[in-house]
């Protein structure tokens, strides 16, 4: 049999369209040794996903309509988590389907989206809309159900996932609106989080406290007891940190320095800011209204937990004495 053509390029349309070269022998009524010849000779490569694969045009013509996943599985007779796996596998992205475009957000919830998202939150764009997004472990339990109810507004979800045999992390996602889209291009430069000043109008003693709740750790004398407090912004450059420190003076008279922390897990120095001893007390005077029961650790004299281990300098009003703060992060 002398293969045609039209076939042969028929082959090429359907390899495209990740049919197997047993599909494509049945429709061109050739062999599948034909079929496997032609795509060797001219290196075409097979698109073919896998037994779903039935389900692609079908599904990106589904997505393209903007239908839920929900509504495509019940379309097709799929799983909402089928489709959803489905199209991640694929590449089959679509547009936040959960947005808002005049969403009220609350003094409350602006000033605590600044001092969180410094910390461990995040924001996540999606085309049209940014969402917020958090995880931690288990022991931070309540302070991720704190942060649903502030965020109430903006529909947050809770869930839990096994991250290995003996930890459980707990993660927080709102839903996306666009007016949460400023906050994203203020913290997000290049694809790199950084210092957002331009939101600073509304950076208040309340947005201090939950980034202390996320990155602060307590900066202990030999005895044990809190000397003062420090902020982990490690991911922040250097000249950040220093108008970071400028404005936390400039706003509240709270005076930091620079120091260097080292993990022993990463083997690597890290940068902090460190508030000067002789300013804690004003320091727990502005933000002891807004601190959590689990997070006041950080800021009052209890003895350290086993996971933490601190060591401060005798007089850190001399902060060449401290170059290596040494602690496990919470």
């Amino acid at each position: 049999m002398k293969i045609k053509k039209e076939q042969i390029e028929k082959i090429k349309t359907y390899t495209d369209e990740g049919k197997t070269a047993k599909e494509i022998a049945k429709i061109l009524e050739i062999t599948v040794g034909m079929v496997e010849y032609q795509r060797k000779i001219n290196g075409w490569k097979s698109n073919y996903k896998g037994k779903n694969y039935k389900y692609y045009n079908k599904i990106k013509e589904f997505v393209n309509k903007e239908y839920s996943d929900q509504k495509i599985g019940e379309i097709l007779g799929l799983s909402a988590g089928t489709v959803y796996s489905f199209r991640k596998t694929h590449g089959l992205e679509r547009r936040d389907l959960h947005h808002n475009k005049n969403k009220k957000l609350s003094k409350q919830l602006i000033e605590t989206l600044i001092g969180t998202v410094m910390g461990d939150s995040s924001l996540i764009y999606r085309g049209v809309s940014t969402r917020i997004q958090c995880q931690h472990g288990m022991k931070q339990e309540e302070y991720v159900k704190h942060l649903a109810e502030v965020f109430k507004p903006l529909e947050p979800h809770i869930s839990y996932r096994k991250k290995d045999e003996k930890n459980i992390a707990i993660s927080l996602c709102t839903k996306g609106y666009e007016n949460l889209n400023n906050f994203y291009n203020a913290f997000y430069k290049d694809n790199k989080k950084v210092i957002p000043f331009e939101l600073f109008d509304n950076f208040s003693a309340r947005s201090l406290a939950y980034l202390i709740m996320d990155d602060g750790f307590p900066v202990r004398g030999k005895t044990g007891n809190v000397l003062s407090v420090g902020i982990s912004l490690c991911s922040f450059e250097d000249e950040e940190l220093e108008e970071f420190m400028d404005f936390l003076n400039d706003k509240f008279d709270l005076s930091f320095y620079i120091a260097n922390h080292y993990n022993k897990h990463y083997q690597k120095s890290y940068k902090d800011i460190v508030l000067y001893n002789g300013e804690f007390k004003k320091l727990k005077k502005l933000i002891n209204p807004y601190i959590l029961d689990w997070a006041r650790y950080k800021i009052e004299g209890s003895k350290p937990r086993e996971s933490e281990k601190v060591q401060s300098p005798l007089d850190n009003s001399n902060p060449s004495q401290l170059e290596i703060v040494e602690r496990i992060n919470d």
